[in-house]
């Protein structure tokens, strides 16, 4: 969710901005996002902004009911390394396709009307161009669990991940299939989810009849 509303608005903009050099910067952000591994993101953030500059916890996960400060600063740095991951791919589809629709002639009859750029992209360029967003999601929806796991496992929050580990050190089978069994289901009630959406985004995607 917080890749989705950050991409989303990075790329409206970086779409408006296309053919301007201050679109450059946030290519370059996209391009980061997207070749920097999983794995090295959670490592600088820990090396910064726990071990030099001290303000947030290397590893660990304080419960809400603890302590709602303690839990928002130990899932802060993990929340940031899962987005900064998926934020670029986001945000690069949202870009492609926004320039691509606002090459239609109902876009440029919009803005014959004088209705501001910000208006045009945010109401009548985002819906068309979010139909291959959502597609792309739902494909990259198992890199997102696997993403997720791994981050858990290096800020030592015990979830999924932490317990998937476990299970591989102790040999544990019949957990290790409970959980591949979950993810399975996971994965397929959330592409299940973006079909719908998609269905809605654009009522021409209709089901196959069948004969």
């Amino acid at each position: 969710v917080g890749a989705l509303l950050i991409g989303i608005p990075l790329g409206l903009v970086a779409a408006g901005w296309s053919r301007q050099r201050r679109a450059t910067a946030l290519n370059v952000l996209f391009g980061l996002s997207q070749s920097i591994p999983v794995f090295i993101t959670p490592i600088f953030l820990i090396w910064l902004f726990a071990l030099e500059l001290r303000w947030l916890p290397a590893a660990g996960w304080v419960r809400i009911g603890t302590s709602v400060r303690g839990n928002l600063e130990s899932m802060l740095l993990p929340a940031t390394a899962l987005i900064f991951a998926e934020v670029g791919i986001v945000a690069r589809i949202v870009r492609a396709d926004a320039i691509e629709v606002l090459r239609s002639d109902y876009i440029a009859a919009a803005v014959s009307k004088g209705l501001r750029p910000s208006y045009v992209l945010a109401r009548h360029a985002l819906r068309p161009a979010s139909l291959g967003l959502l597609n792309v999601l739902g494909l990259n929806i198992g890199a997102l669990l696997s993403g997720s796991m791994l981050i858990e496992i290096i800020f030592g929050i015990g979830g999924l991940g932490q317990l998937v580990l476990e299970a591989s050190l102790n040999r544990d089978l019949y957990l290790l299939l409970a959980l591949t069994t979950y993810v399975v289901v996971v994965y397929v009630t959330l592409n299940s989810i973006v079909d719908a959406l998609m269905r809605v985004l654009d009522p021409r995607i209709t089901r196959p009849t069948r004969s």
